[in-house]
C-alpha cells in the first residue's frame, strides 16, 4: 500500500511539474519568442528598403509593407507585455515608424530628412533588437 501512494505521489508530483511548464511556456516564453520574431521582421523590411526610407522614396507597397510589419510587432507586444513600461517602448516604435511613413508620403519640398533620420535613430536607442543601419553597433 505504502509503494502505490509513493507511486502515485510521484505520478502526480509530474503531471502537475508538467503543466506548470506547459503554462510557462506558453503564456510566457512563446509570447515573447513572437515578439522577436516580429522585431526580426521590421529589422528586415527597414534593412532592406534602408536607402528608400532614407530618402523619402518609398513606393506605396512597400509603405504598407512597413506599416503592417509596424502594427504586426506592435500588437503582438500589447498582448504578451502587462507592464507599461514595456508596452510604451513598442508604441513609441510604432510611433517613429509612421514618421518615416509619413515623409514618404509628403511631397518633396516638404521633406524633413533629419526626421527621418531621428526617427531610425529613435528605434535604433528603444528596441536593441531591431536592426536599422548595416552600421557596426558598438
Amino acid at each position: 500500500m505504502e509503494n502505490l501512494s509513493t507511486a502515485l505521489v510521484t505520478v502526480l508530483s509530474g503531471v502537475g511539474v508538467f503543466i506548470l511548464s506547459q503554462y510557462f511556456l506558453e503564456f510566457w516564453l512563446r509570447p515573447r519568442v513572437k515578439v522577436r520574431e516580429k522585431c526580426g521582421n521590421l529589422s528586415r523590411i527597414l534593412l532592406n528598403y534602408h536607402a528608400e526610407y532614407l530618402n523619402a522614396a518609398l513606393s506605396e507597397d512597400q509603405l504598407h509593407e512597413l506599416d503592417d510589419a509596424s502594427s504586426d510587432l506592435l500588437s503582438t507586444a500589447w498582448a504578451c507585455y502587462v507592464r507599461e513600461k514595456k508596452r510604451i517602448i513598442y508604441l513609441e516604435i510604432s510611433r517613429e515608424i509612421n514618421i518615416i511613413i509619413g515623409q514618404s508620403r509628403m511631397p518633396g519640398e516638404k521633406k524633413n530628412y533629419q526626421a527621418i533620420l531621428n526617427a531610425r535613430n529613435a528605434i535604433a536607442k528603444l528596441e536593441k533588437n531591431i536592426i536599422v543601419t548595416f552600421e557596426r553597433t558598438k
